[in-house]
């Protein structure tokens, strides 16, 4: 969960209790109990595993098929990638057992519903980030898989017992990237690689030896992540969270339900992105800083004494953030006071930054859509 973007948990956490998702942004964090055996991790890591040998084995039925090497590239673990040579059933589900030491999957099952959807798959991420830089959400895949035939993203549920609020939640999630890829702006994080618009979603339950697709998008996606931003606003400038009224059944088991009577409530108010903002400003800017700077260089090189010289120079460097500040703060001054002016400038720009990549990458591909969105 971050601050400035909408994680997928930000936007489930707003769908169960908006206040929740204000004292999170805020920070403030509760104490559970211990879980007791294996941690959850490590048994959702068995099943991705699983599945990871699966898409291995269809995409080498597809021997010529090229995959991408990039470090978000997913590896198998080298016990495993020593021996996954075959391409029996009987011998991946051993390899799996002696690797994980996990049993009762049905691996015939998922192995028949993934290359029915994807029989010709041609390149695959695991626990790959994905970023829209139209409203800022973004969301971590466990498996992107590119075919002849689209984009999927695989969402993978290991869960021993299937019910039907779990199902309705592996939906839910898988939705979520079907409408944060819809836009067609969104990037693989740390890549300049663009995604079709269109994108379909997989669930696979391994232990159930469920595969379903998943197609359409969450109902008003745009206006709850518009809210979203009005609620991280309100907490992180005001410390005040959202007034709403919550059903008492959602408050009943709630760990922040002893903050709710501390906090002064107050209505959400309009918000733009903090980061879109500073992408804005800085292209406003952008002449103007280079100028100051370069006219601070002029200066210092005008000294005769060299060591003086050295010294300003460093100087320098420490005072470019904060021109940098200043600059973009003069730019749309307006627009950076709705979120704390200067002093959040100051101490979060490196978080801020951390989501302003798209710009950085495409601007005038992307930063001009964007603007036309939020009236910048």
């Amino acid at each position: 969960m971050g601050r400035y973007s909408i994680a997928r948990d930000d936007y489930m956490t707003y769908l169960k209790c908006p206040v929740k998702l204000a004292f999170k942004t805020l920070g403030i964090r509760t104490r559970r109990g211990a879980s007791i055996g294996k941690p959850r991790f490590d048994i959702g890591m068995e099943g991705e595993e699983i599945v990871s040998l699966i898409l291995k084995l269809i995409s080498e039925e597809k021997s010529k098929a090229p995959r991408l090497e990039t470090e978000a590239m997913f590896e198998l673990p080298e016990t495993v990638e020593e021996e996954i040579g075959t391409k029996t059933l009987d011998e991946i589900e051993e390899i799996c057992e002696e690797a994980t030491r996990v049993r009762y999957f049905h691996l015939e099952e998922v192995l028949e519903g993934l290359r029915r959807l994807m029989p010709d798959i041609e390149e695959y991420w695991h626990h790959i980030t994905l970023k829209g830089a139209r409203l800022l959400a973004r969301g971590q895949a466990d498996f992107l898989v590119r075919t002849r035939s689209g984009l999927f993203v695989v969402e993978v549920r290991n869960v021993g017992r299937i019910s039907e609020a779990e199902v309705a939640k592996a939906i839910l999630h898988a939705k979520f990237y079907n409408s944060l890829l819809r836009d067609g702006l969104a990037k693989i994080r740390g890549g300049n690689q663009d995604l079709p618009k269109t994108t379909y979603s997989v669930v696979v339950f391994p232990r159930q030896g469920i595969v379903r697709k998943v197609d359409g998008y969450l109902q008003n996606f745009d206006g709850i992540c518009r809210t979203i931003w009005g609620v991280k606003r309100l907490a992180l400038t005001e410390g005040k969270v959202p007034e709403v009224k919550v059903p008492k059944a959602t408050c009943r088991y709630c760990h922040y339900k002893k903050f709710c009577a501390k906090f002064e409530r107050d209505s959400v108010p309009e918000a733009k992105p903090l980061p879109v903002v500073c992408a804005v400003a800085e292209r406003e800017c952008g002449a103007d800083r280079i100028a100051e700077i370069a006219e601070a260089r002029a200066k210092i090189l005008e000294i005769s004494d060299f060591n003086e010289r050295v010294k300003l120079e460093r100087l320098l460097k420490f005072a470019e953030r904060d021109l940098y500040i200043k600059s973009l703060y003069r730019a749309m001054p307006e627009e950076f006071e709705e979120w704390g002016g200067l002093p959040t400038l100051t101490i979060d720009l490196e978080r801020i930054r951390t989501n302003m990549y798209f710009f950085e990458l495409q601007k005038d591909e992307i930063l001009k859509p964007v603007r036309r969105e939020w009236r910048l």
